[in-house]
């Protein structure tokens, strides 16, 4: 029975326009996907694999995303059994996509006895928690086209500090992050402040999650909405490896 509900799945799989299903997974000739997006939203990878190799029960995988000519790698790790939207993107009209899945290791393996299938469909639904003081980045990386802004209303005339924390995956690839904040005041006063953020001291990327404060704190002083925008320096558009961002108010007991 499980052996024809597979044959099921797979045949489905193939009929739909943008999937390819493998049934051998190599470190030297990628599993490769393309698509070129005609209208404007999210796309949902969606990877199933079933292995049945008795020799490599536990297989370390790369995804490697090429989008309108920037590359995102991600990294995972497949059991005896996967069924996961392993990236979530935001595609504008006429973009194209090249996804290629390959055994990370350095040496040359080909891997046989596993059948899986790999596609882009429409997600069901964006999670989102509503905080206006939290922001997830859907997929896992920043795309500069989206703006990341925060409101902030001071509704009294008390002084705060506003300072901001970025999450960062194991998948972000640099030492460094720079970027911008743009504050726009109640008296549509505007300043622009460059910032860069160390992430790896040491001679390689850790490839660990971490929660990084930002250095700059931006007064909030005035009565008013105080408008801020957060954007990264990294001459690309869509930088991997960001998970989020969000920022706390504190008393400025300096006043």
């Amino acid at each position: 029975m499980q052996k024809t509900l597979l044959f099921i799945v797979f045949t489905l799989s193939v009929i739909v326009t943008h999937a390819k299903s493998f049934n051998q997974l190599s470190s030297v000739d990628p599993i490769h996907l393309s698509y070129k997006s005609d209208t404007e939203g999210y796309k949902n990878i969606q990877l199933l694999c079933v292995n049945k190799n008795k020799m490599y029960d536990s297989i370390p995988v790369e995804l490697k995303i090429e989008v309108a000519g920037e590359v995102m790698i991600d990294y995972f790790t497949l059991g005896s059994t996967f069924n996961e939207n392993v990236k979530t993107l935001f595609l504008y009209e006429g973009d194209s996509v090249d996804v290629h899945l390959r055994v990370l290791t350095k040496d040359s393996i080909e891997i046989q006895e596993i059948n899986g299938n790999i596609k882009l469909n429409d997600p069901m639904i964006i999670k989102s928690d509503g905080s206006p003081l939290y922001k997830t980045l859907i997929g896992g990386y920043w795309d500069v086209k989206q703006a990341l802004m925060f409101h902030i209303n001071n509704k009294d005339s008390m002084s705060y500090i506003a300072k901001f924390k970025v999450g960062f995956g194991l998948n972000y690839e640099f030492d460094k992050f720079y970027y911008s904040i743009n504050v726009l005041s109640p008296d549509a006063s505007f300043e622009t402040i460059e910032g860069m953020l160390v992430i790896n001291k040491g001679k390689y990327l850790n490839l660990k999650p971490t929660i990084r404060t930002l250095s700059q704190e931006i007064k909030i002083e005035k009565k008013g909405k105080y408008i801020i925008e957060l954007i990264p320096f990294m001459n690309r558009q869509r930088v991997n490896g960001i998970n989020s961002v969000e920022y706390w108010l504190s008393e400025n007991k300096k006043n």
